[in-house]
């Protein structure tokens, strides 16, 4: 574990390399790693890793575009736009990945290999996201590949023995809408504290689903943006431009989160749209229960993050057959330019 660290690390600090000066556009690179083996399990969700990068320069190429969407203007007249592009690949086991045979009471193992897009339509209390993934799922997905090479390289976890008994292929695409509010309660010099309560839904053969709830937040020099979702925020880049605004150079903040869903597809509970394979009976409604903390570096050198956050997810079962729920750590490292 310790040797995966310190690899994530150089990385983390290459990724970074590089700082735009003032009077260019806001822009943010953010890094996700998302993973079990904080809480000593390696099931189900079992590991996430994505990078998305975030402008809103006007004359930047899905920005230009979004002024042929009328709806854009007529729903949100005035409000600043961002782009954010990602990409990532997410892996699910079930429990025993030790096993060569199928194991019909577990979820299946499943890959996700995405691209996505996401519109944000903001202003500083008004937070809308419009989104489009695009991806594949199966053995091109190259989840196994990737979940043995790190438990060869990385760490001393059991070797997966299951993966012919993973999904079949199949292009998957989401369409995705999420919607947010901002009430600060608390803004002085010392502390902060905000509330965002939020809603949101995707459709499309991978993933269907109606979501709400909300996040609280408390601490000192809390970021101006939306909360702690997996998307960059120009927001706060913009911000930190007004360096008369900040009361310090340091940050930090603690916060919680609450989400249900209304779960009606799962690819990887439900399998396969078009072919048959394993499957699961998938419980309709499932609950995350976030909690984690941030520092905030908004003068940091040069490829050192300005951001890193943790969070700690506690998710209900989300299958009939599921003995126990899940937990699961991330860590979240970004870049305001």
């Amino acid at each position: 574990m310790l040797r995966a660290v310190v690899i994530l690390v150089v990385i983390l600090i290459s990724a970074g390399m590089g700082r735009a000066e003032d009077g260019t556009p806001n822009s943010a690179k953010t890094f996700y790693f998302e993973n079990d083996v904080f809480y000593k399990q390696d099931r189900h969700y079992t590991n996430g890793l994505k990078y998305s990068w975030l402008t809103d320069d006007p004359t930047s190429f899905y920005i230009r575009r979004s002024a042929q969407l009328p709806f854009i203007e007529t729903f949100w007249p005035g409000y600043k736009r961002q782009v954010v592009e990602s990409v990532g690949q997410n892996i699910y086991t079930p429990k025993d990945i030790e096993l060569t045979e199928l194991i019909p009471n577990d979820r299946p193992y499943a890959g996700w290999l995405y691209y996505s897009v996401d519109l944000l339509v903001i202003n500083g209390f008004d937070y809308n996201q419009l989104g489009i993934t695009a991806g594949i799922v199966g053995p091109w997905s190259l989840a196994e590949q990737t979940q043995k090479l790190v438990h060869r390289t990385l760490t001393t976890a059991a070797i997966p023995r299951g993966w012919d008994n993973q999904l079949k292929n199949e292009p998957g695409l989401i369409l995705t809408y999420d919607k947010k509010y901002k009430f600060s309660l608390m803004r002085d010099r010392w502390i902060e504290f905000d509330v965002i309560p939020h809603w949101g839904a995707s459709l499309g053969n991978v993933m269907t689903n109606l979501r709400g709830g909300g996040m609280v937040r408390m601490g000192h020099n809390v970021p101006h943006d939306f909360g702690t979702p997996r998307m960059p925020s120009a927001l706060m880049a913009e911000h930190l431009k007004r360096e008369h605004d900040r009361h310090s150079e340091y940050g930090f903040y603690f916060f919680a989160l609450f989400e249900k869903r209304y779960v009606a597809h799962n690819i990887f509970l439900d399998g396969n749209t078009f072919t048959e394979s394993h499957h699961v009976s998938k419980k309709p409604v499932v609950y995350d229960y976030d909690m984690g903390a941030a520092l905030v570096f908004p003068t940091a050198r040069r490829g050192v993050p300005d951001q890193i956050v943790y969070r700690s997810v506690f998710r209900t079962e989300e299958f009939y057959e599921q003995d126990a729920p899940d937990r699961y750590g991330s860590l979240m490292f970004e870049w305001w330019y």
